[in-house]
């Protein structure tokens, strides 16, 4: 399945979907996987640590998101985790925690677009700098 950003949209997930937390836990560990090689990568953190860290952040005070590129047929084929953050004199900022685009959407603009989304995000919530 080729998607290209145009067919893409971006929401935030759904927190009371345990099929999307799940699918975004799985992906934070692909991430790694594809960073550090296999071995490394899988057994960098366990996969309740992966769904615990996703849960983190979808609780309201950690001030966090966690987008999702959805195609026209609702396939999740991207996602990236954002939240604000201060720095030792308090300022604010956001810390752009992880991305992952599916192989097959690669090389498209779904990161781009996640990464302009995110961007945004940053910038409604008070951000002073990404």
């Amino acid at each position: 399945m080729s998607t290209s950003a145009k067919r893409v949209s971006i929401r935030p997930i759904d927190t009371k979907s345990e099929q999307e937390i799940q699918l975004v836990a799985q992906r934070m560990k692909l991430t790694l996987i594809d960073v550090l090689g296999k071995t490394d990568g899988s057994k960098l953190y366990t996969d309740q640590w992966l769904l615990d860290r996703v849960r983190w952040h979808l609780q309201p005070e950690q001030k966090a998101e966690v987008l999702l590129a959805i195609t026209e047929q609702n396939h999740i084929v991207g996602q990236a985790i954002v939240r604000i953050e201060q720095d030792s004199q308090e300022v604010t900022f956001g810390h752009f925690s992880t991305i992952y685009v599916s192989p097959e959407s690669r090389k498209l603009g779904v990161g781009q677009h996640l990464m302009e989304q995110v961007e945004k995000w940053c910038c409604e919530n008070s951000s002073d700098y990404i």
